[in-house]
């Protein structure tokens, strides 16, 4: 049977530039954008809320408390046209809550889960079944979406990736350095390619584009430029 809807893979570390491109290309192409890294720190922000142990001994209770839980996903634009993804968990607006340095610390543990993974990733499916996606995270062209019409593998070197980072963390948390983040995204990477589910690695037919020198324009014009020689014609 013919796929009816077109399938936008995108992956990579951290600060390697995948959600300002992905949403860019989906706003190009008037997909829906779906940032399911949002989604595992949304789940990583409820589990700490409840001061619940994030880890594989109590994965069963974990499981439970988030299966109970409605994640929504929001595409929206601002009156300035930006694009950006309102993050809802059962209807509240918990956008701001899961882009902390706290929650840096720990998504990658929440994300280390088989049961929570498995879980995430049938949601995941499901909204690329019904939708045209540009879907971006560490294990979409691998796991998620794994016969995607076009896939990408974004990344940067580790200082490019740690300076815009903390750009994005200096005026919300100026207690954090840049010597600090650029030790987080080390870990966090050391985390995701090395975790026993689904770790982060490149897929075989996925295409690298490394952002280190190019501006957010210049690699978004690449990989529409990709795109459009796939899309079917209408």
């Amino acid at each position: 049977m013919q796929k009816k809807f077109f399938q936008v893979a995108i992956d990579g570390p951290v600060a390697a530039g995948k959600g300002t491109a992905a949403k860019k290309v989906a706003l190009a192409l008037k997909f829906l954008y779906v940032d399911t890294g949002a989604m595992y720190r949304a789940a990583t922000w409820l589990l700490m809320a409840k001061k619940m142990a994030i880890d594989a001994a109590h994965e069963a209770e974990l499981l439970e408390v988030l299966d109970k839980v409605d994640f929504g996903l929001v595409n929206q634009t601002d009156e300035a046209g930006n694009f950006f993804t309102q993050v809802l968990l059962d209807g509240r607006d918990v956008s701001s809550l899961i882009r902390t340095p706290q929650i840096d610390a720990n998504v990658s543990t929440t994300a280390t889960l088989p049961l929570v993974r498995a879980m995430l990733v049938a949601k995941q499916q499901a909204l690329a079944s019904a939708n045209s996606v540009v879907m971006e995270g560490r294990d979409i062209g691998t796991k998620v979406l794994p016969a995607a019409d076009v896939k990408f593998f974004l990344t940067a070197s580790l200082e490019v990736r740690a300076s815009r980072r903390f750009a994005t963390l200096a005026l919300s948390h100026p207690e954090m350095t840049l010597q600090d983040v650029r030790a987080q995204i080390l870990e966090r990477d050391r985390i995701d390619t090395h975790r026993a589910t689904d770790p982060l690695v490149k897929a075989d037919d996925a295409i690298l584009v490394d952002t280190s020198d190019d501006s957010i324009e210049e690699t978004v014009a690449k990989m529409l430029s990709v795109i459009h020689q796939k899309l079917p014609v209408a």
